[in-house]
């Protein structure tokens, strides 16, 4: 997934303008009939073809990874947590399994808030926004900048400590 700020200037903010011109045909529908955001269901697909026969216990992903892990393995089935997890789902209708989806986003990174709310997509699954103590937006994207602050004694107490929840 995109992890650093080089990342963003060489692929992302070029893909941006292409992006929003072609966001209403960029919606997909899956195997299943629910509808995505294309790009991230075409990575996912890829991810679950993989997956299926090896049969994981659960899968954990960032940014790119963490769309990709919200569809896969609520489609599989299985516990799933994402860090900087884009929005993958479109419309309201819930997805099977989606209750195994666990998604922890800074509030402070972009990414956790594309593509728009209002624009009809939202993440799968439960969303945890950690508030760092400082903001520094769109800088702390990277995976330890995320470790970092779920050590953190205020911000790292909102997300559960046992996922999947014991029942």
């Amino acid at each position: 997934g995109t992890n650093e700020r080089t990342d963003w200037v060489s692929f992302n903010l070029r893909a941006l303008p292409r992006a929003s011109r072609a966001l209403a045909s960029a919606i997909r529908r899956g195997a299943s009939g629910a509808r995505w955001h294309g790009g991230f269901l075409r990575h996912a697909e890829i991810l679950y073809d993989f997956a299926k026969p090896l049969r994981p216990a659960r899968m954990i992903g960032h940014s790119l990874g963490a769309a990709s892990v919200q569809i896969a393995g609520a489609s599989l089935g299985i516990p799933v947590i994402a860090f900087a997890s884009p929005r993958t789902k479109h419309g309201d209708r819930r997805f099977p399994n989606e209750g195994w989806v666990l998604n922890i986003n800074r509030r402070d990174d972009l990414v956790g808030w594309i593509p728009p709310a209002r624009l009809g997509f939202r993440h799968l699954g439960s969303v945890y926004g950690l508030r760092p103590p400082r903001r520094n937006p769109g800088i702390d994207h990277s995976m330890a900048h995320y470790i970092r602050l779920l050590a953190h004694p205020v911000a790292g107490r909102r997300v559960p400590q046992v996922w999947p929840p014991r029942v």
